[in-house]
């Protein structure tokens, strides 16, 4: 069996989705199955073609583009166009068994799986989050109506979804899609990023928190953290956030202003994106992850790869819990869970793990047993791979 996947957007980006597909791609080895990946965007440091994990990798031979608007307009044509023939070449070269699609571009999408029904090949859908996501940066008008288009026609035309959560299930049985087309496949992680990792002087002074994720507080409650810290300071003088993650220049702007407002210079570091291979170092020496991840479509729908990645450094984390989350997370067992994004109570939980961390030690090992048993590489492939062949029984017979 050979399986492709598609990424419009760059691979290995240390974006969730590229972690998400580094897994998928791992788990295939593990399970003996030939897999490819075409990317459309450039990578740094990469060659055209290169082997990753067993994995055949091609990016296209054009540079990154920096700022110009026109240039990255041209870029990403030039990008998708070449992946179109990469996927061509695949096809003519080799027998390809399935093509697995993860971001969205409704046109390249539309014309990829026209190329697989042509050629007898399934087509599959990776879906994480609600379908509406995609659309936000539209106006209302031009939002219904791509979400119409993608929900009753161009999801029906793919083989199979790969859906990650209950939630997103429930919204496609809702919308009467055929039940054998969907395959739940949950969050994975590779524990083995937080393994061996060098640990720093236990007797530092710093108590270390941790937030890993995007400054843009209406999606990831930021600014509900930093009051939390606010509170904690006064009985733990020495504790230290560190952010890591980017934004916008007006969303870094406001949350500089709000540090300094609560007098948190001393005890909040904003490090910016930090190096996928230097991410782990962070989450594995903190005493603390935090998600505070407030109520949305997102958040109902999706499943935080940083949850997943908090509970495989066996720290303890302190999280909102909806959607799926709060199906595999239990307070004071796995995780720390706050109901509410809240940062009077995010501050309440900070503390109740600080003055009690023996015990917090003990439920941030529970976690990375979860993480362990439930987000698994291998496993979650093997479930892609066992529903491709039954996809394939039913197209032959």
């Amino acid at each position: 069996m050979h399986i492709v996947i598609f990424k419009i957007q760059n691979f290995l980006d240390s974006s969730a989705s590229s972690h998400r597909f580094e897994c998928y791609i791992k788990g295939f080895n593990q399970n003996h199955i030939k897999s490819s990946l075409i990317s459309c965007s450039p990578a740094k440091n990469c060659n055209n073609n290169k082997k990753y994990l067993g994995a055949d990798i091609f990016y296209p031979p054009i540079p990154i583009i920096g700022r110009r608007w026109i240039a990255r307009q041209i870029n990403k044509l030039f990008g998708r166009l070449w992946g179109l023939y990469k996927l061509l070449n695949l096809i003519k070269n080799n027998y390809v068994d399935c093509l697995i699609i993860g971001d969205n571009n409704d046109l390249l999408e539309y014309i990829i799986i026209l190329i697989c029904k042509y050629n007898n090949i399934l087509v599959l859908r990776e879906l994480s989050e609600h379908p509406e996501i995609y659309y936000y940066y539209k106006n209302i008008i031009m939002q219904k109506i791509l979400y119409k288009n993608t929900m009753f026609l161009k999801y029906r035309l793919y083989d199979g979804l790969l859906l990650m959560t209950n939630e997103l299930k429930n919204l496609f049985m809702s919308k009467r899609f055929n039940f054998n087309k969907i395959k739940i496949i949950p969050q994975t992680v590779d524990i083995n990023r937080f393994a061996n990792i060098a640990i720093r002087n236990e007797n530092n002074a710093e108590i270390m928190v941790t937030y890993m994720g995007s400054l843009n507080n209406k999606k990831d409650g930021i600014c509900t953290l930093i009051n939390a810290i606010s509170i904690v300071r006064s009985k733990y003088p020495n504790i230290m956030l560190y952010v890591l993650g980017d934004g916008a220049d007006k969303e870094k702007f406001l949350i500089k202003i709000l540090i300094n407002q609560l007098k948190l210079s001393n005890n909040i570091t904003l490090l910016g994106l930090v190096d996928e291979k230097d991410t782990p170092t962070y989450l594995c020496n903190s005493k603390i992850l935090i998600s505070c991840r407030p109520f949305s479509t997102q958040a109902k729908y999706g499943f935080p790869t940083k949850v997943a990645e908090y509970l495989a450094t066996g720290k303890p984390i302190i999280t909102t819990a909806y959607g799926d989350l709060k199906n595999y997370l239990k307070d004071g067992v796995n995780a720390y869970i706050v109901e509410n994004s809240d940062y009077k109570a995010f501050a309440d939980k900070i503390l109740e793990v600080l003055d009690n961390y023996d015990k917090a030690i003990e439920v941030g090992q529970k976690g990375k047993e979860l993480a362990v048993n439930s987000f698994n590489p291998e496993k979650q492939t093997k479930m892609i791979i066992d529903f491709v062949s039954e996809l394939k029984y039913k197209v032959r017979y």
